[in-house]
């Protein structure tokens, strides 16, 4: 199973004039796992989609926390064909039912 192993130990990350290394990665990963698992109530197969535009450090993490706790990881990508296509429900006839789909981040 993929997970944080694969990343570098030299991990660094630069958000807003402050650097994350590896260590801070784990810690962030775990806190999602945790809100993921025990707030949002997911079990292994579920899907979630994230609705975040910008890709920072804590989006890093949930992708990582949503790996290890064996979700599907739904990309939204809206196609411009979708109407020649006849799609009419974007989300549902395309990607099938979404369990999670997590928005605005808290700031903590």
């Amino acid at each position: 199973m993929l997970g944080r192993t694969i990343v570098s130990k030299n991990f660094k990350f630069l958000e807003n004039n402050k650097t994350y290394n590896i260590q801070d990665l784990y810690h962030r990963i775990d806190y999602w796992k945790y809100a993921l698992r025990w707030h949002c109530d997911t079990k292994a197969g579920d899907k979630i989609a994230l609705g975040i535009t910008e890709i920072d450090f804590d989006y890093i993490a949930i992708v990582f926390a949503c790996l290890e706790l064996g979700l599907q990881f739904v990309v939204l990508d809206y196609s411009s064909n979708a109407d020649k296509l006849g799609i009419k429900d974007f989300k549902n006839d395309v990607y099938g039912k979404i369990d999670i789909f997590l928005h605005h981040l808290p700031n903590d």
